[in-house]
C-alpha cells in the first residue's frame, strides 16, 4: 500500500505500524510523529496501524534559547 512519509510517496506492507516506520527511518533522539495531522504519542507507536494514503510526518524536536 502507498503512504506519504515526510512528503514522499512510500510503499509499505499492509499492517505497518508507526513503530515500524520509526525503526525503518532509524530515528534517534526526540521526535514528533503525526499521522494525518494527528500527533501520535510514543506509547501508541506499536498500536497505530497505517492505512492506504495516510500522511505521516516524523520531525525531530529541537529547542533553543
Amino acid at each position: 500500500m502507498k503512504i506519504i512519509l515526510d512528503n514522499e510517496e512510500k510503499e509499505v506492507k499492509e499492517g505497518t505500524t508507526v513503530n515500524d516506520l520509526y525503526r525503518l527511518k532509524r530515528r534517534t533522539g526526540r521526535h514528533i510523529v503525526k499521522v494525518n495531522d494527528t500527533v501520535i504519542r510514543q506509547a501508541q507507536y506499536k498500536s497505530v496501524t497505517l492505512n492506504e494514503g495516510d500522511n505521516v510526518q516524523i520531525k525531530r524536536v529541537t529547542s533553543g534559547g
